[in-house]
């Protein structure tokens, strides 16, 4: 289960737009995901102690929710956090998990996202990080870079894939989030994005 990078390409063209993951407008919102305390869902079990595969909400993908891990939403979005924070100030690894409709096609898609994040002053781009991917066979795109707010940096990967058919599409942007110098957070918040897999996660039968 893997993210592969096809040959590095600049962002297709597209129409201008601005990105939920790191414009301005959204940086106090994204930053929360990793600065706040882990918030259960409600959804029992939400921190598994083992590898647990979980379906995205209006999506039908499903990726691995690490052991320790919680569950939550923010904003309509969903969030897997690390158990713990890093550093100074504090950061929690974490995957945020937004959704869009299918208007246009994904390089169209890829394109406005390109474009807000170079709209954001706080993001910098890593120069062999952006390009065409493949998510599991999935037609994706990659983005990485460091996002600084004051005296906070954070290394993010964000991948977008669009799943599902014509008549239920939706664009899923995937968001792995660690403190920069947070080698082991960042690892574990790509390995749920490399994990994602279209499908459902099998049913599990009631315990007696």
């Amino acid at each position: 289960m893997t993210i592969t990078s096809r040959t590095p390409s600049s962002p297709p063209s597209g129409r201008a737009a601005v990105a939920r993951v790191v414009v301005p407008a959204a940086v106090v919102a994204l930053l929360a995901a990793g600065c706040s305390a882990p918030a259960n869902s409600g959804t029992a079990p939400s921190a598994p102690s083992t590898p647990t595969p979980i379906a995205i909400p209006d999506t039908d993908l499903t990726v691995i929710q690490p052991a320790g891990w919680v569950r939550s939403s923010q904003d309509g979005d969903f969030v897997l956090r690390a158990p713990g924070t890093f550093g100074r100030p504090p950061f929690r690894a974490n995957v945020v998990v937004t959704t869009a409709d299918c208007s246009g096609t994904l390089d169209e898609a890829a394109a406005r996202t390109a474009t807000g994040t170079k709209r954001a002053t706080e993001w910098t781009a890593d120069a062999d990080g952006q390009g065409k991917a493949t998510l599991n066979g999935l037609p994706a795109y990659r983005l990485s870079g460091i996002l600084t707010h004051k005296t906070l940096r954070v290394a993010q990967t964000l991948v977008v894939v669009r799943t599902g058919t014509d008549a239920d599409c939706a664009t899923v942007f995937l968001t792995a989030s660690a403190a920069a110098a947070d080698d082991a957070g960042r690892a574990a918040a790509l390995g749920v994005v490399a994990s994602a897999v279209a499908g459902r996660p099998p049913a599990t039968k009631p315990t007696k």
